[in-house]
């Protein structure tokens, strides 16, 4: 339990900063928010101890013995790549760029650990990765179609911004996109046309662009989750019932591209561009030269290629960590001042509920400052 409780602490962290630490269940009182600091050093601690007791991802097993190959339970593999994003973070909003050493050294681990690999290609990303539990998996959420578990398709990022061709019975003039991406955005995003990416994530791309607005509303049509059930009965049969894809947290492409941020931080910039290109040699695309500029950026531009409508939150906390959040998200993120970003700006408000029963909870300071309720 302690090694859950980290990794939903670390989601907490990121997501509202300062938060009630709980770690007795008998604790149900009133509680102040803990500094997110002593929370990160919480959840460091106890994905060290997992990491000593849990076994490898290929020696899981149940309680009747059978071998477990879900990736939601989580191994020593999953311990070390919380802890080296934990680290990560750490030494970014926290100033302490020691820790990216020890992220790096997360990072290692898994990586040395020869039961996760790479799948072959960018197809197999999407057929094999995507759907779950594979080889390049590390840590996910399980979909199971049992009414127990059932998710409606429109929960998923993908309902929201999937259709044509991947929702059954859609058409091309379909609006049901509340998300949608533009085409002149996704070939800024991949610019090489060679990239398997942009034909596998999003399907026929440069057909559809070819085409008038009034058909495509000017964007691209994505195709990156695409496994589903449909209704077999009823007045909605033939139509979409769920996504049968994992929500995939982690898997090892994220792992070596968080290590070629860590190893350009740290001054092993030929380390760096080595991990760049391995992901970028899997996409077919072309390795990283020098005229690109920034390699940072690069780094970063290509977590955003490989890793796109995967995840929970993963763009904006790469944003946060590399402090790209004026530089590439859009609105008042871009104006926003130190002092502002100081006193909890990219973190979200406490809700008005969670005043109810607790007096001794406070609003985070910028957004306390901006009106929003604080007792």
């Amino acid at each position: 339990m302690r090694r859950l409780r980290a990794y939903m602490y670390f989601y907490i962290l990121r997501i509202w900063g300062d938060a009630p630490l709980i770690l007795n269940p008998e604790e149900t009182g009133e509680m102040r928010r803990t500094s997110w600091q002593e929370i990160a050093t919480q959840c460091i601690m106890d994905l060290q101890e997992a990491a000593k007791l849990l076994p490898h991802a290929n020696a899981l097993k149940d309680v009747n013995n059978e071998t477990v190959t879900s990736k939601q339970i989580i191994s020593r593999g999953t311990t070390h790549a919380i802890l080296a994003h934990l680290y990560a973070w750490k030494a970014s909003l926290n100033d302490e760029p020691e820790l990216n050493q020890l992220a790096l050294s997360e990072c290692d681990s898994v990586l040395s650990y020869k039961y996760y690999q790479l799948a072959e290609n960018i197809r197999n990303v999407c057929e094999i990765v995507m759907l779950g539990n594979s080889d390049e998996g590390i840590f996910e959420l399980d979909y199971r179609d049992t009414d127990f578990d059932f998710i409606t398709y429109g929960s998923r990022l993908a309902g929201f911004c999937q259709s044509f061709p991947i929702v059954p019975l859609a058409t091309p003039q379909t609006k049901r996109r509340n998300l949608r991406i533009n085409n002149k955005t996704v070939y800024a995003l991949y610019p090489d046309a060679n990239d398997d990416r942009r034909k596998e994530y999003f399907y026929d791309l440069d057909y559809y662009n070819s085409l008038s607005t009034s058909i495509t509303q000017g964007a691209a049509y994505i195709q990156k989750i695409r496994h589903y059930t449909t209704y077999n009965d009823g007045i909605q049969v033939g139509r979409i019932k769920s996504y049968l894809d994992n929500e995939i947290i982690i898997r090892l492409a994220d792992i070596i591209l968080l290590r070629a941020e860590l190893k350009e931080k740290t001054g092993d910039r030929t380390g760096a561009k080595a991990d760049l290109n391995i992901i970028r040699q899997r996409a077919n695309t072309n390795v990283y030269d020098e005229n690109e500029g920034s390699l940072k950026e690069a780094i970063q531009n290509e977590r955003d290629r490989e890793l796109f409508l995967e995840g929970i939150n993963t763009r904006f906390f790469d944003m946060v960590r590399n402090g790209m959040f004026r530089e590439k998200l859009r609105g008042k993120f871009k104006t926003l001042t130190d002092q502002d970003v100081a006193d909890g700006a990219l973190f979200v408000p406490v809700g008005s509920i969670a005043f109810s029963n607790n007096t001794r909870m406070i609003q985070t300071t910028y957004w306390k400052r901006n009106g929003y309720p604080h007792k």
